[in-house]
């Protein structure tokens, strides 16, 4: 009887020799594309490079089986990240490669650049979805760069090796982008994160705790950065509720349908926030006059509103309409379908935001304010000699 190892490098190769038949027509870029490395590395190997930071690693399997342990670092992914997905119909059939541009977008998201040194392990019996990944990869020009996890995750566990529940994140996202702004001494960082960053509301723990945590991550980054005496700059944007799509697909276990706090804003009132952050050397950015409130509240009454909130965040966090028993969710599986950038709220949404006018012109209104009391005072200078005694 073969190897175990054996077998997987010889499943490997069959699959990628069957995914040939099945791929679109190359280009002649991507045919000049450099030679593949070696189809797989060893857990030693990758247990050694674990933390280079060039290393993206990932895990091809059940969402399930990924939650309950993968190797420390690892993303997971599956083939419809990387395809056509089958409500695609403009774009081709499912488990088609993708458009070069939308593929190039889709590996950026999974956090590879050409850069990356890729490793794709899979899960318990996914040889055949690891290999298409890895397929993949090589049509995107990325193959030298790119290698399967010889005997995969099953070898990993029965080597005791660590595994890690928690997801790469914030952090990882960020790291990465830092460490290609270090080597130019230059750059511009913008973190995402909402009022909830500074004030916790009911019902939201998990997600108010995340926040919590990125603003900590980030002002800790800023110190370090300072302390380099590096020119890169780090933004943090803090939003106000948004009409997005994912209160119709998020897990929820409330009797009636969940809803962003109002007043809700037009989710490009963020846009425009993000962009303009991202050109201008602000510490942070509050995004709508909900926001400004909020965090100040915080720091002065925050017994009041710890009040405030028991009384009023229950209902405000929920519609009229009871949830559907058949909902889906997007917990452990992606929601079929293009559902855009815009939720159901637009009725009652606000398209832009006086406060982030005022703060994003804060510089020429206080240029105006000056001259208009240097101008006052000018006036009232002159009355006063031209009285007489």
């Amino acid at each position: 009887m073969l190897p175990p190892r054996f077998l997987s490098r010889h499943v490997a190769g069959a699959a990628l020799s069957c995914a040939v038949l099945a791929a679109p027509r190359v280009t002649p870029a991507q045919m000049s594309a450099p030679p593949s490395a070696p189809v797989t590395v060893s857990t030693d190997w990758l247990s050694k490079h674990l933390n280079d930071p060039n290393i993206v690693l990932l895990h091809v399997g059940n969402r399930k089986e990924y939650d309950a342990g993968h190797i420390p670092g690892a993303r997971y992914v599956t083939l419809e990240d990387i395809s056509v997905s089958s409500h695609d119909h403009d774009n081709g059939l499912m488990l088609e490669m993708p458009k070069p541009d939308s593929l190039r977008a889709q590996l950026e998201a999974l956090g590879i650049s050409s850069n990356s040194r890729v490793i794709v392990y899979y899960g318990n019996d996914w040889v055949s979805p690891a290999t298409r990944v890895i397929f993949t990869l090589d049509y995107a020009g990325l193959g030298a760069g790119s290698a399967l996890l010889d005997g995969g995750m099953p070898a990993w566990k029965a080597e005791n090796r660590p595994l890690s529940r928690e997801a790469p994140a914030t952090e990882k996202g960020t790291l990465s982008a830092l460490k290609h702004m270090r080597k130019r001494n230059r750059g511009v960082i913008v973190q995402v994160g909402s009022a909830l960053a500074y004030r916790a509301i009911p019902l939201q723990a998990p997600y108010c705790g995340a926040k919590f945590a990125i603003r900590g991550f980030t002002d800790s980054l800023r110190s370090e950065l300072a302390h380099e005496k590096s020119k890169v700059h780090v933004t943090m944007v803090q939003m106000p509720a948004l009409n997005t799509p994912q209160f119709d697909w998020c897990r929820t276990h409330l009797a009636h349908e969940p809803q962003p706090v109002p007043p809700i804003f037009a989710p490009e009132v963020a846009a425009r926030a993000i962009v303009w952050a991202a050109h201008h050397r602000r510490r942070e950015l509050y995004v709508g006059w909900p926001s400004l409130r909020a965090i100040w509240a915080q720091k002065l009454i925050p017994g009041v509103l710890d009040r405030y909130l028991a009384a009023t965040g229950y209902e405000s966090q929920q519609t009229d309409r009871p949830v559907d028993p058949n909902r889906v969710d997007n917990l452990w599986h992606t929601v079929p379908g293009d559902h855009g950038a815009t939720g159901r709220f637009s009725a009652c949404t606000r398209d832009g935001s006086r406060e982030l006018w005022l703060s994003t012109h804060r510089a020429g209104l206080s240029s105006i304010a000056i001259a208009t009391l240097m101008l006052a005072a000018a006036v009232w200078l002159s009355s006063n000699r031209r009285r007489p005694a």
